[in-house]
């Protein structure tokens, strides 16, 4: 009931959008209604879409948070290396759907079988099991606010001189801006994202090069984790006299 209250506040757009992983809206060059040399730009803003591919949702997740797209950036610092602002937090688009139900939905698996399977393990495996549990929640918390790589918005067209046809880069409409063809506009998101591969509702945002790791390691420890469950719970039931829960 919580989820579907919020997901009502978060209506998507009414407005066309391309459909699809990314869209591939790109032209020879910007409109005339883009001005490459505007003074008040931003040099680090976001390539973000228009207005209109906006999703109309209040700051529910924190009143302090800065949008991106439909991105909330909730904490921003200083990068070390190049002392440009960096995103150090940030919620995709579809967070509720992991607030409310992929993070409870492990957790309570986790505490099912780890009240009705696991009272009969040795302490070592009761030792690894809650770490691997908080493991893979750590995993899907650190997906689920991690950069995915947004892309700053280039405003003048790179020079293309010694790259291949491969690598030159491309105007998005969507984004208005110039790309590398690694860098992909997200619908969700609304935003390009660098080596973009798709949205997660389960993790809540979108998967890129800054997130991509971190997605990997959280599918692995879940698989990793559902096979524990289930041999806990068989172990459990061939120790119960197949009555499928264990009575300490």
């Amino acid at each position: 009931a919580i989820l579907f209250a919020i997901l009502r506040l978060n209506p998507p757009s009414t407005s066309p959008a391309p459909r699809g992983r990314a869209s591939s809206l790109n032209v020879e060059g910007p409109d005339d209604s883009f001005d490459p040399e505007d003074p008040n730009a931003d040099p680090y803003e976001y390539a973000t879409g228009g207005e209109k591919y906006n999703w109309q949702f209040p700051p529910v997740l924190c009143p302090c948070a800065r949008r991106v797209g439909n991105m909330s950036v909730i904490c921003e610092c200083t990068s070390r290396a190049t002392g440009e602002p960096a995103i150090c937090c940030v919620a995709g688009p579809y967070w509720p759907f992991m607030v409310c139900c992929t993070f409870p939905t492990i957790l309570t698996v986790s505490i099912v079988v780890g009240v009705t399977s696991l009272p009969h393990a040795s302490h070592g495996v009761k030792v690894c099991y809650w770490l691997l549990t908080a493991f893979t929640l750590g995993g899907l918390l650190r997906v689920g606010l991690s950069d995915p790589g947004l892309f700053r918005r280039v405003r003048r067209k790179p020079d293309d001189e010694g790259r291949g046809v491969q690598d030159q880069y491309i105007w998005s409409q969507q984004g208005q801006s110039w790309r590398p063809p690694t860098a992909l506009y997200s619908r969700d998101c609304n935003v390009i994202i660098n080596h973009f591969d798709h949205t997660c509702p389960w993790t809540g945002t979108a998967i890129g090069s800054g997130n991509m790791p971190a997605f990997e390691c959280f599918t692995k420890s879940l698989c990793v984790l559902a096979v524990f469950d289930i041999c806990l719970v068989m172990y459990g039931a061939v120790i119960s006299g197949g009555a499928g829960v264990y009575h300490p």
